[in-house]
């Protein structure tokens, strides 16, 4: 069941990405290789309140913005797109606009941060924080990236190369 319903009136799921090591030919390295001279691969996903993938991209290279990636998903003709009136959950990577609701910036937001007495939320925006981030959690996009895939093919280079993750 996801967590704080009440709370989450239009909220589709949650959109997140990893990094993913890459096996790649020569040729592609230098394009994937980012500054701790690890090959990596940016992996973007949504995933739906049952936390079932409704959309991944794949392809960008590891050192590229989460912006960036989340631009060119929606500016994609098949792109990714949020109905009006509706958003995911997403981390501060990504931009509060249509469709995306990010905590507030430079306040508190991991779960670990809270607890009991001085540690409960102090403010508003240490409240919504709390709650977006126990909502995000409840979806647990990471627990798809960790049980759910499996392989992915993906043309990284002009070579379809099989990721493990």
């Amino acid at each position: 069941m996801f967590p704080l319903d009440y709370m989450c009136r239009g909220c589709l799921g949650a959109l997140d990405d990893t990094l993913i090591d890459l096996t790649i030919l020569e040729i592609g390295k230098a394009r994937y290789r980012t500054i701790k001279w690890t090959i990596l691969v940016n992996v973007l996903a949504a995933c739906d309140r049952n936390m079932q993938f409704v959309y991944m991209l794949t392809g960008w290279e590891g050192s590229v913005a989460d912006v960036r990636v989340l631009r060119d998903a929606v500016c994609r003709n098949d792109g990714f797109s949020v109905p009006h009136g509706t958003y995911y959950l997403c981390d501060n990577g990504y931009p509060n606009r249509e469709g995306f609701l990010s905590p507030y910036k430079m306040v508190r937001y991991h779960l670990q941060e809270w607890g009991t007495g001085p540690t409960t939320p102090q403010n508003y925006k240490e409240f919504f924080n709390m709650n977006h981030s126990k909502a995000r959690n409840g979806l647990l996009i990471q627990q798809g990236f960790h049980y759910g895939i499996g392989m992915i093919e993906v043309d990284v280079a002009g070579v379809f190369e099989k990721m493990r993750f």
